[in-house]
């Protein structure tokens, strides 16, 4: 049975349940699905990102601020800084925004049916100053509130932009702070079959770029384009181990090591390190395809990949090969949406609305989440190796 989005999240939201027929009543929430539309508000980390989305899947207005050039001189995001900021400018996003929908923003305020935004995971002060906005807005104009996973809005995304994809799917979630696995049977109904035990790939790939000296994961691909991954020795991580977890502090200490070895080589190390980054993601998703067929109720046939790291266009062409070598289709969000931002967040939204998950503008149970897993741990899936092939006896 699917788990709803409290079970799910074990969130303490008793008081919500009991707000949701008052609030979900069939006479406010049956409408078109173009006149249903859901602001959303992300602020989990180092992005101010603001949006509106109807239930078609439009993106109506978006504005988003990055705050990369006032955390470049302390070499990282500093969390009281970055609220600070999200708390100074959403205000005006949120401004911007409503007035994109209607030059009259009293008038735009009215056509919107909730307020969307990011409970967790993320940085604490962060997530409290999204809190505390979206609070006070939903307060202010009379509006639900809807509590959402920051990884569970990246995996819906595609079905944001794909009206024909259906549960059950598999999710590759690549990001700069996760790496997740997950079989997906409904809205709220996730499957951790692996996740990283140490790094996430897009820290990995951020801290080789800075030892290298190009601009982040997409500086490191596009170096890596002119370089000879065969020129330097970087092995997949974890390769004969069972399971679908991953590891990619030891593949960015090697990378390191590597460029120490090979000062003039800064392309091969990028090509290599690379390489090695794409076969481990791919080895593992592979991995839940053939966990999917032999071990889950409910098997999935379509991958979604979403996250930051998506982006990459050497990870996608390997994991569109893959998926068609295992007969699954595969779902990319376009590049634009593989980032944090607002929409993914009201689509997320706008789902779990229509699924009757909402909470009291009044509500003062909410606490944000700095640390909260996606969905429930599937043991079984820590010790999966897929089963060999027959083998074929020669004839005499």
């Amino acid at each position: 049975a699917a788990i709803k989005l409290g079970a799910a999240f074990a969130l303490p939201i008793a008081a919500i349940r009991a707000s949701q027929a008052r609030l979900l009543s069939a006479s406010t929430w049956r409408r078109q699905e173009s006149q249903l539309r859901v602001l959303g508000i992300e602020t989990s980390f180092d992005d101010t990102s603001v949006a509106v989305v109807d239930g078609t899947g439009a993106v109506l207005a978006q504005e988003s601020i990055s705050q990369r050039d006032e955390h470049a001189k302390d070499g990282g995001t500093v969390p009281h800084v970055a609220a600070t900021l999200h708390t100074q400018r959403l205000p005006t996003l949120t401004a911007s925004v409503l007035q994109r929908i209607h030059t009259d923003p009293a008038v735009a305020v009215r056509t919107i049916s909730a307020v969307a935004f990011t409970l967790g995971p993320g940085l604490g002060p962060c997530l409290k100053a999204g809190l505390l906005f979206s609070q006070g807005f939903a307060r202010q104009h009379g509006l639900p509130l809807i509590p959402v996973h920051h990884m569970e809005a990246h995996a819906l995304t595609p079905r944001m932009i794909s009206a024909t994809l259906q549960f059950p799917f598999l999710i590759l979630l690549v990001s700069g702070g996760h790496c997740l696995l997950l079989h997906a049977s409904a809205l709220g109904d996730y499957v951790r079959l692996g996740e990283s035990i140490d790094d996430a790939p897009g820290e990995a790939f951020d801290k080789v770029a800075r030892a290298i000296g190009v601009a982040g994961g997409a500086g490191l691909e596009a170096l890596a384009c002119t370089g000879d991954a065969a020129r330097v020795r970087i092995s997949e991580p974890m390769a004969h181990l069972p399971g679908m977890n991953f590891s990619f502090a030891g593949l960015k200490t090697a990378a390191l090591q590597a460029l120490a070895r090979h000062p003039d080589g800064a392309a091969d190390v990028a090509a290599a390190f690379q390489r090695a980054a794409i076969k481990h993601l791919v080895r593992r998703t592979n991995r839940a395809m053939e966990y999917s067929r032999a071990a889950l109720q409910s098997p999935a046939r379509t991958l979604v990949v979403s996250g930051g790291v998506a982006c990459n266009t050497a990870l996608r062409t390997a994991l569109e090969a893959e998926c068609a070598r295992a007969g699954f289709s595969v779902v990319f969000p376009p590049v634009a949406l593989c980032s944090d931002n607002g929409a993914m967040i009201a689509w997320a939204g706008l789902e779990h609305l229509r699924a009757g998950s909402a909470a009291d503008e009044r509500s003062r149970e909410l606490r944000f989440h700095p640390q909260w897993p996606l969905g429930r741990a599937d043991p079984a899936a820590l010790a999966f190796v897929p089963p060999k092939p027959p083998s074929r006896r020669k004839s005499a």
